[in-house]
């Protein structure tokens, strides 16, 4: 990092500041963002020691004195002496960093470099040393694969074609057991949803198995007052407090509203047009700008955040957005964006300067690599995204570039049977993995049951 500082933009909150450059990116920072991109490499150098430490154990291991009388002992002693120099090398860099702590990007891609050289010559270890050792070294080399890798078992799912109708259903109103237009679902861990539903301008709570739903928040019609919402878009679970958090679109807001009885709501954002939100592992909450492009990240209360996605001006590039919409936030922060007016899903991750598209983005259209004005988003702990394809009435289970995505609930034909969607909106899995839509323009939510989860394995 470059310790003079000069005024210019820092890259993060977009505001004119004394910045330093940092000399791997090349981008500039705050002071206080600085110091966030200073924890983001270091957590990354952590990740990087931890592997380096389990494969130089694993190697250490296989040179033993038992395979000096070995007939192979040449190939043995060659390879023992490349592992030592890769050994050596990638600690000397490792303690050069610890001690000077002044390094940046390019040093950690050397770093990796020299760890997945490690990694490569293991699995070129001698068979003689492996046979000698095989219960212990076989096993200790897979668990490095495994760390160095992060092989993870992914399951391709597949559900019913016919859904339940677990919310609505009763025609267009406003009842207790009618919706009139659900856009954004939260459900929580006992499977009761929480709906946004936008044309009554109310929350509601519609209880695993009831017949109706009880009004959360809103219901008293459209308006600014204490005790109304104006088309609210979205809302997630703040389980910290067990407080409900709004995107009150049509009041250009963001509140807090901490129970059924309560009747002063808390404004965390004002003048937002948010129409997104989500929660992430450590309480942050995200929100989608529409009128700026961009999303941004803070703690319940922090009313400027921090920018996160977008944020360079209305636009199709992989660093811009075009009406940001629905969110997801897997569990290493990366943010799922709905890029509604480009046709695509892109995903940013954390630190990250651009986005990358994993569905859509080949313009407007009912092909399968294409989308028409998609909304919700929801992404498995595969790391698989499925998306809500409103335009086209189905969802999706998008994949990155010109590949083709793949149907999965509904198809090209709208309509209100069963196994037919119309506008499909929010989207969500409960624990057991059944996915539920908010079927917006047939006002209803509908839960498509899982039935079965093939093994697949993912290398990221």
């Amino acid at each position: 990092m470059k310790k003079a500082s000069h005024r210019g933009f820092c890259s993060l909150c977009r505001k004119e500041r004394d910045t330093f450059t940092c000399r791997g990116c090349r981008k500039e920072f705050c002071l206080s963002h600085l110091q966030e991109h200073r924890r983001t490499l270091n957590e990354q150098l952590d990740k990087l020691t931890d592997n380096h430490s389990s494969l130089r154990q694993i190697l250490i291991e296989l040179q033993l004195p038992a395979a000096r009388n070995s007939p192979v002992i040449k190939q043995g002693d060659q390879w023992e002496d490349k592992c030592l120099r890769i050994i050596g090398k990638a600690a000397g860099k490792l303690k050069q960093i610890r001690d000077e702590h002044d390094f940046n990007e390019v040093d950690l891609e050397q770093l990796t470099k020299q760890v997945t050289q490690m990694h490569e010559y293991l699995n070129q270890a001698p068979s003689h040393l492996i046979h000698k050792h095989a219960q212990t070294v076989i096993s200790k080399i897979q668990a490095a694969s495994v760390i160095h890798q992060e092989k993870k078992e992914s399951k391709r799912r597949t559900w019913k074609e016919e859904g339940t109708i677990v919310a609505g259903g009763n025609q267009q109103g406003e009842l207790e057991d009618q919706l009139s237009g659900p856009e954004g679902i939260y459900i929580d861990e006992d499977k009761n949803i929480y709906i946004a539903d936008l044309p009554n301008h109310r929350i509601v709570r519609w209880d695993c198995g009831a017949d109706s739903a009880t009004v959360v928040a809103g219901g008293n019609g459209q308006g600014y007052a204490v005790d109304q919402l104006n088309c609210p878009t979205d809302v997630v679970m703040d389980k910290e407090t067990q407080s409900l958090i709004i995107a009150d679109a049509g009041n250009r807001r963001v509140i807090r509203w901490n129970g059924e009885d309560s009747t002063d709501p808390e404004i965390l954002i004002d003048n937002i047009d948010c129409w997104g939100l989500a929660m992430d592992n450590e309480g942050f909450l995200y929100v989608s700008d529409r009128e700026n492009h961009e999303v941004r990240r803070g703690k319940p209360g922090d009313a400027e955040g921090t920018l996160v996605a977008g944020g360079n001006g209305q636009g199709s590039r992989q660093m811009q957005l075009n009406c940001p919409t629905y969110l997801f936030v897997d569990a290493q922060q990366s943010v799922y964006v709905t890029d509604r007016d480009n046709h695509r899903v892109m995903k940013w991750t954390k630190g990250a300067s651009e986005g990358l598209s994993v569905a859509g983005g080949n313009g407007k259209g009912n092909k399968l690599n294409q989308l028409a004005f998609p909304a919700g988003v929801f992404v498995d702990p595969t790391g698989q995204v499925y998306v809500a394809d409103a335009g086209n009435g189905r969802i999706i289970l998008g994949h990155e570039g010109e590949r083709s995505g793949e149907i999965i609930v509904g198809s090209n034909q709208e309509g209100q049977e069963a196994h037919q969607l119309f506008g499909p909106k929010g989207l969500t899995c409960d624990t057991d993995g059944n996915l539920y839509v908010a079927d917006s323009w047939n006002a209803r939510v509908q839960r498509f049951d899982l039935i079965m989860s093939s093994k697949v394995f993912v290398l990221s």
